[in-house]
């Protein structure tokens, strides 16, 4: 199994373009079954506010959710390459 990186363990961030798993905090059940068991791009990045360092990503999957807003926090793990995340979302639809 490849190396992921996960967010806490990392000194870069997630820039424009990169894929992400998510695992959301303020969403309804309903979106984060969708979430959590799919691979998301980011299509955007801001600030929370102009006085906070915290940063909020606007996360696209596919064609249905093509803007969901995301914490800095509730990322899991990114990568610049989408298969090296392919292993953990299977890895958690087997609960392995």
């Amino acid at each position: 199994m490849k190396y992921i990186k996960t967010f806490e363990n990392s000194t870069n961030l997630p820039k424009i373009g990169d894929y992400v798993i998510v695992n959301p905090i303020y969403f309804g059940m309903w979106a984060i079954n969708i979430v959590r068991s799919s691979i998301g791009q980011i299509v955007n990045i801001e600030f929370v506010n102009e006085y906070s360092k915290e940063l909020k990503y606007t996360v696209a999957y596919g064609l249905e959710y093509k803007g969901i807003l995301v914490y800095q926090q509730e990322i899991i793990a990114f990568s610049k390459n989408k298969e090296e995340l392919e292993p953990y979302i299977i890895a958690n639809k087997y609960n392995l």
